[in-house]
This record gives C-alpha cells, sequence and structure tokens, in this order.
C-alpha cells in the first residue's frame, strides 16, 4: 500500500510563490507591449502610467504585497541592472530590488506555510505586536495606493489591503486570546 505523505506547506508554498513571482515579472512586458501595440498606444507616456506593470506584476505584488511594504523604502534607491534582454515583444531585467523581492517573497511564504504546517514556536507577545504593527503599517500603505490617481498603484493596494485586514485581524487576535 503507498502512503500518502502530507504536503510540507513551509517548502511547496515558497518554491511556488517565487517561480509565480518570476514568472509575472518575465512575463509583464511582454503584456504590457502587446497591449499597447493593440491599443495603439505605443510611446505614449499617460497610457504607460496608467498601463505598467501590466496585469502579472500587479496580480503577484498584490499577492506579496507585504514584501512590497518592507521592500518600499528602497523602492527610489539606485536600482543596479543585474541582467537585461530587451527584444521586439519582451524585455527581462532583474535588477537589484528584485531580487530582494523576489527573496522577500521565499520567507514570506515559508512563514505562511510553517504556520499552516502547525508551528508555534518561539512567538512571543513582542513578536504578535510588531505584527499587529505591520498589520496597520500594511493598511496605511495599501490606502496610499488606493488612493493614487494610477490604476496599477489602485488595483495593487486593493489587494494590499486585503492583507492589512488579514494580519491586522491575526495578531489582534493573537494578542487577545493567546497567554503565552
Amino acid at each position: 500500500m503507498l502512503a500518502i505523505s502530507r504536503v510540507r506547506w513551509k517548502w511547496s508554498l515558497p518554491i511556488a510563490q517565487l517561480v509565480f513571482a518570476i514568472a509575472c515579472h518575465i512575463y509583464d512586458t511582454h503584456a504590457y507591449r502587446v497591449r499597447a501595440y493593440r491599443d495603439q498606444a505605443v510611446n505614449n507616456f499617460e497610457y504607460y502610467r496608467q498601463n505598467k506593470p501590466a496585469w502579472p506584476v500587479r496580480l503577484s505584488s498584490g499577492i506579496n504585497f507585504p514584501v512590497l511594504v518592507l521592500n518600499y523604502p528602497f523602492r527610489a534607491a539606485d536600482n543596479p541592472v543585474i541582467y537585461e534582454r530587451n527584444g521586439e515583444f519582451t524585455a527581462v531585467a532583474f535588477g537589484l530590488w528584485d531580487v530582494e523581492f523576489f527573496c522577500g517573497v521565499v520567507l514570506l511564504w515559508y512563514g505562511v506555510g510553517r504556520r499552516l504546517d502547525g508551528a508555534t514556536g518561539g512567538e512571543h507577545r513582542t513578536a504578535r505586536l510588531a505584527g499587529f504593527v505591520f498589520g496597520i503599517a500594511t493598511g496605511a500603505c495599501a490606502l496610499h495606493m488606493i488612493c493614487s490617481a494610477r490604476r496599477p498603484e489602485v488595483e495593487i493596494g486593493t489587494l494590499g489591503m486585503g492583507w492589512a485586514l488579514a494580519l491586522t485581524g491575526y495578531f489582534a487576535w493573537r494578542l487577545a486570546f493567546d497567554t503565552n
């Protein structure tokens, strides 16, 4: 008889999310360029502002919104390009900020996976309080994006508000009802 082992979320979630985030990052420019050619909006700055990043990166950024919040202070910093290739319909570029984002994705989903696997050790009241404050900061960042005039930021911020509510609610519950 073949025994089916339980899924190890702490490993499968980070790997799946990393592959998803990288695939979205690579596909982003192609999706934007195809839509821009279809809409006959090539070299149109206002179109660019309202449509870049394209839907793949918007989705990836929303799903991984807490990583964006942590990475936000470094957003305006110099982003040296590590790898770049530009073709007719696809441009692939990885900068230092992208590598930081991908590392954050792995850490975020490793933590979520550990929680799904049932790991509870080492979470003190201070960590719960920090998580609660981070949930509020996530909400502030999401609200800032929702109030933006750029459609991509509004969409990413809307998904981020879901994260903010989940994080704030989870850590408030843990603060109120856990006695550790």
